[in-house]
C-alpha cells in the first residue's frame, strides 16, 4: 500500500507543470493593439540580453509596411509587476530581417520571479501600423528583443479537477487491485 501511494504521488507531480504567461483578450485597431497578460516568466529561459523588455512581433500581413522605418508607442499600463521605463518603438529597422514590432523598456530587468498582472494593457501608435484587413500572421510575444528573446508562450496548466480525476483512477487501481489480489 505504502509503494502505491508513493508511486500516485510521483506521478501528482510529475502532472503538475510549470507556470507560464497567458495573453488574453487581445483586439487591435489599426493604431493600437489591447491585451491582458497573466502569470509568471517562471517557466521561461532568461534571454541574453534585452532582459528589461517586452516585445510583440506582428507575423504573417498583419503589420503595415513600414520600409526601415519606426513610429512611437504609448503604453497606458505595465503588464508586470515593475514600472516601465520607456516607452519604446514600433516598426522594422534596417538590417533587421525581422518582422514589424513594437517594445517597451521596464525600470529593471524582469527575471522568472516576475509576475503579470493580469491588467488590461493598451499600446497605442503614434500612427496606423497594424493592418485590419490582415488574413495571415499572429501577434507573438517575447522576453527581450525578438531576434535574441525568449518567446512567451504560455503553459496549460491542468484544473484541480483534472487532478481530482487523476486521484480517483489510482484510488479505482488499489480498489481493482484489493478485489481481485488478496
Amino acid at each position: 500500500m505504502k509503494k502505491q501511494l508513493i508511486m500516485l504521488s510521483t506521478i501528482l507531480l510529475c502532472v503538475a507543470t510549470q507556470a507560464g504567461i497567458i495573453v488574453s483578450d487581445l483586439s487591435y485597431t489599426s493604431d493600437s493593439l489591447t491585451f491582458t497578460m497573466t502569470g509568471d516568466l517562471s517557466g521561461y529561459e532568461e534571454p541574453g540580453g534585452g532582459k528589461d523588455e517586452l516585445s510583440i512581433s506582428y507575423t504573417g500581413d498583419l503589420g503595415l509596411s513600414t520600409n526601415n522605418t519606426s513610429v512611437g508607442n504609448s503604453w497606458t499600463e505595465t503588464p508586470f509587476s515593475i514600472g516601465i521605463a520607456s516607452d519604446g518603438l514600433t516598426g522594422s529597422w534596417p538590417n533587421n530581417s525581422l518582422d514589424p514590432y513594437t517594445w517597451c523598456r521596464f525600470n529593471s530587468d524582469l527575471s522568472n520571479e516576475t509576475t503579470a498582472s493580469g491588467i488590461s494593457v493598451t499600446v497605442t501608435f503614434d500612427q496606423g501600423v497594424l493592418n485590419t484587413e490582415a488574413t495571415t500572421g499572429e501577434f507573438v510575444f517575447y522576453w527581450g528583443l525578438p531576434s535574441t528573446g525568449t518567446e512567451l508562450t504560455h503553459t496549460v496548466i491542468p484544473e484541480p479537477a483534472t487532478f481530482g480525476l487523476i486521484a480517483i483512477f489510482g484510488g479505482g487501481i488499489f480498489a481493482v487491485r484489493r478485489i481481485f489480489i488478496i
